[in-house]
């Protein structure tokens, strides 16, 4: 059934799953066959190689690949001559001279716009009827992990929500779920149809988070530009010569900061428009590595990383305790989460749009204590309101914040910050050394009023032992 959704383009009501997994992953795959009697080849195209020769002498009815197929595949792959990277190839399983199973792999294009630029897709997947519940797809799936085992990049797999065996092929070989969608038409036609990300694993619709994000071009006032710098600052002095991952990493404008010193750098947001722009951003970046994911349920191997970092996004999250138990998993023993969060001790603090729950100091240390880490708590920028100007300011501010008068978008707040404080400095694409005021941070245990405070930072370290 088609459901139009605008005048240029139509909804394919079948919904897809959408499954990742990041290379190197440390789980074990076995890339032996469970059944005997079959053998792998790997076909690669060539000015010459249009299509394997074995898919042409072999094509079955059921099969989703035809020859005008792989003559598109072949023509983007030499046609994609500036990518800083191209991947195809065809992996065929044969019993014999008979074709049993096939499983392609390809690099981004436009069918796949949630893909990065390093990312791989595999997919059409296939299996002869007489060969099926032999275990062929597993196998070809551990030998494509295998082939990519050292290349940091993201291994997709894209299947009908119906398609029972190619689920169970999916979560056997430990990719995770990042959401389920549709794939749309294009100008009513199938063959510029796209695959979207439309909803989250538990089946509801994502909120859209573009409009409470930091994004570069928008207006700030001196006081956010500090925040932020501040917060990248606090994150870089612990970063040096380690694997870090930033989740909810928005647009990614602090992500080059902490590459400085860091060996590598993942960063990723569930927001298809943020992690994109972030994607943009770094494309280039031999040591920064951006993807799409959800925080309850991150999609890497457990002890990847050195650090973990998030800020400004505890309070969105459905389930912390989830999210601080995926930390745990993912961070090396030793490892540390860094954190930041708006102070909603502080008398001028007003809620985002789609937050869950904040924090003050003692309840974020208590919720860092009860999933196994051990707190250090910071405050950072005290509430100077001094002068009458700044007075009336602040009454104003507390005002709008009881009467619930604070608009929900980072647009409707730019425009009370323009009356209220004049002209605002456009946020950076990258955060850049010296670029607004440092801020000092005051371990919480020697200040005296914590609610004066309108930032708290925390690190929270991994115990020894710990398990997730």
């Amino acid at each position: 059934m088609i459901q139009l959704s605008s005048a240029n383009s139509a909804v394919i009501e079948e919904t897809y799953v959408f499954y990742a997994l990041t290379l190197p992953d440390r789980a074990s795959s076995s890339t032996e066959l469970a059944a005997s009697g079959y053998r792998c080849v790997t076909w690669t195209p060539g000015l010459h190689r249009v299509v394997p020769a074995a898919l042409l002498r072999h094509q079955h009815r059921d099969s989703p690949i035809r020859f005008r197929h792989l003559v598109y595949f072949w023509i983007h792959h030499y046609l994609s001559l500036f990518r800083t990277r191209r991947e195809y190839l065809i992996l065929l399983v044969l019993r014999g001279e008979e074709l049993a199973h096939y499983s392609l792999v390809r690099s981004r294009d436009f069918r796949f716009p949630f893909m990065g630029a390093g990312d791989i897709q595999v997919g059409p997947v296939w299996t002869h009827p007489n060969h099926r519940g032999r275990g062929l797809a597993s196998y070809a799936l551990a030998m494509i992990r295998a082939r990519w085992a050292d290349t940091h990049c993201r291994l997709w797999w894209v299947c009908s929500r119906d398609n029972t065996p190619s689920n169970r092929v999916a979560t056997r070989q430990g990719l995770s779920i990042v959401g389920q969608g549709f794939r749309r038409k294009k100008l009513g036609l199938r063959l510029f149809g796209r695959f979207c990300i439309e909803r989250s694993p538990s089946g509801g619709r994502a909120p859209d988070f573009t409009i409470i994000t930091e994004t570069p071009g928008a207006g700030a006032t001196r006081d956010q530009l500090s925040i932020l710098y501040t917060r990248y600052d606090f994150a870089s002095r612990w970063v040096k010569g380690k694997d870090v991952l930033e989740v909810a990493c928005g647009a990614g404008v602090g992500l080059g900061f902490l590459a400085r010193e860091a060996a590598h750098v993942t960063g990723g947001d569930i927001e298809d428009a943020n992690w994109r722009l972030a994607a943009e951003t770094y494309q280039r970046h031999p040591r920064i590595r951006i993807q799409q994911f959800d925080a309850h349920n991150m999609p890497f191997s457990d002890g990847s990383f050195d650090v973990v970092v998030v800020f400004e996004a505890i309070y969105y999250l459905s389930d912390p305790g989830l999210f601080l138990r995926e930390v745990q998993r993912v961070l090396r023993p030793g490892g540390v989460l860094l954190m930041s969060s708006v102070n909603s001790e502080w008398p001028g603090f007003h809620p985002s749009a789609y937050s869950q729950n904040y924090y003050g100091s003692r309840e974020l240390g208590e919720l860092l204590t009860r999933n196994d880490f051990e707190p250090a708590l910071y405050a950072a920028f005290p509430d100077h309101s001094e002068g009458i100007v700044s007075a009336i300011v602040q009454r104003v501010r507390r005002a709008a914040v009881n009467l619930h008068l604070i608009p929900r978008t980072m647009k409707g707040k730019n425009l009370l910050k323009r009356m209220f404080y004049g002209r605002l400095t456009p946020i950076p694409r990258e955060i850049t050394e010296g670029m607004a005021c440092l801020e000092p941070l005051s371990e919480v245990t020697n200040v005296q009023d914590v609610t004066s405070y309108k930032m708290i930072y925390a690190v929270g370290s991994k115990r020894i032992g710990s398990t997730p």
